[in-house]
């Protein structure tokens, strides 16, 4: 399942998503990725990963995508999708949407324990 960012509520010690608890001792991770938009919805959406450094662009080449967050926990790998609609590599919305994840990755970093 795929969640959205307006869907995490964050606590002292961790965030709460549908009204599921995840503490902060129990994410073994979390990263910012680009996810190719015609496979949001797949089971395998992890291997479609747009990597920043490898994007080509040009007139008619430019990649759409969604920026996501994949928290892995000890017991669930969450999708929370950052951008509301694909987004073009560099275009305003990328750069909004990028820092926003990067904000919330940052946020559940400095989680107390």
């Amino acid at each position: 399942m795929i969640y959205n960012k307006t869907d995490m509520v964050f606590k002292h010690n961790g965030f709460e998503i549908d009204g599921t608890p995840f503490l902060k001792k129990d994410i073994k991770s979390v990263k910012v990725l680009n996810i190719e938009s015609q496979f949001i919805n797949s089971e395998n959406r992890y291997e479609h990963i747009v990597l920043d450094d490898f994007i080509q662009t040009g007139v008619f080449t430019t990649p759409k995508f969604y920026i996501v967050l994949r928290i892995e926990t000890n017991k669930d790998i969450l999708t929370v999708s950052i951008s509301d609609k694909p987004v073009h590599y560099h275009s305003n919305q990328y750069l909004r949407d990028k820092k926003e994840a990067e904000n919330i990755y940052n946020t559940i970093a400095n989680l107390k324990e």
